[in-house]
């Protein structure tokens, strides 16, 4: 059968923190532990929301300009980069937050 029929148990750990600063340090710290791209971590819930909307507004107005990010099989490996002049959702990410313009969100 596609499901088994016996339980299966997950363990998970959780960490409450006195605000989104200390939670961004905090998933920063394990994240680190994977090989993910820090490009796509923001400081706070609104800074992701703004992040989105902008990558999605890019997407829809520029879809040619966009290259499919790889995800899956990539243990010890970073995403990685399409070749210039593609884009890819974390080289917007970080422009974004270079270019200081999530500040304001």
């Amino acid at each position: 059968s596609r499901h088994p029929d016996w339980p299966l148990w997950f363990q998970f750990r959780a960490k409450v923190v006195t605000s989104e600063a200390v939670a961004f340090e905090e998933l920063r710290h394990f994240q680190r532990a994977y090989p993910s791209d820090p490009r796509s971590f923001f400081r706070s819930r609104l800074e992701t929301r703004t992040a989105t909307a902008v990558l999605g507004n890019l997407k829809e107005h520029y879809p040619k300009a966009f290259k499919e990010m790889v995800l899956s099989n990539r243990v010890g490996r970073s995403t990685g980069d399409p070749n210039r002049p593609y884009l890819n959702d974390n080289i917007v990410f970080w422009f974004l937050q270079d270019a200081r313009l999530l500040r304001a969100a």
